[in-house]
């Protein structure tokens, strides 16, 4: 076998690696769109960068640069870490550790990114240790909920939840 060969023969079990990831993960990119337009919708009605001063036509725009870094990094994280990092068989302290580390990291990362993408899209935002602490503590709290959704929804995968509570989940 050639080297070209060996070279097209991985390429193509790459390439088809990848597509059974994405047809397993098929409900995740709309989800992420979905999750993006929702960030941008809240940051509009919010106005945490004051963007009421902001003359140009695209504030919306700029505004949703946000959700698409939030949920771009979060379907990267998805479809990059291990199954077994995200999904444990079982919740002990390895595993909840492997589960903190890993969502502190993805806040910090988005965090950055945030940082960044606001110094690209304000003029007047100061870049100071202060503003990136500030982007970092607003990732922090904006990622509460999704984190508590999550851990409600390893809780019922592992089925720590409750009987009666469980129940009435199914039934809804």
């Amino acid at each position: 076998m050639s080297k070209l060969h060996a070279l097209y023969v991985c390429l193509r079990n790459q390439v088809y690696l990848f597509a059974c990831l994405l047809r397993e993960k098929y409900l995740l990119f709309p989800l992420l769109a979905a999750m993006a337009v929702i960030i941008t919708m809240f940051l509009y009605e919010a106005e945490p960068f004051n963007i009421s001063i902001w003359h140009d036509r695209f504030k919306l725009l700029k505004l949703s640069g946000y959700g698409f870094i939030y949920a771009g990094m979060l379907g990267l994280t998805i479809l990059g870490v291990k199954r077994k990092y995200i999904y444990p068989e079982t919740l002990n302290w390895t595993s909840l550790l492997n589960l903190l580390f890993i969502l502190s990291l993805l806040v910090f990362i988005i965090g950055i990114l945030n940082w960044i993408y606001t110094l690209t899209v304000y003029r007047h935002y100061q870049a100071n240790w202060v503003s990136f602490f500030l982007s970092i503590r607003h990732t922090v709290t904006f990622s509460l909920f999704p984190f508590f959704f999550y851990m409600i929804h390893l809780g019922y995968k592992l089925n720590l939840i409750p009987g009666f509570v469980r129940n009435a989940i199914n039934e809804t």
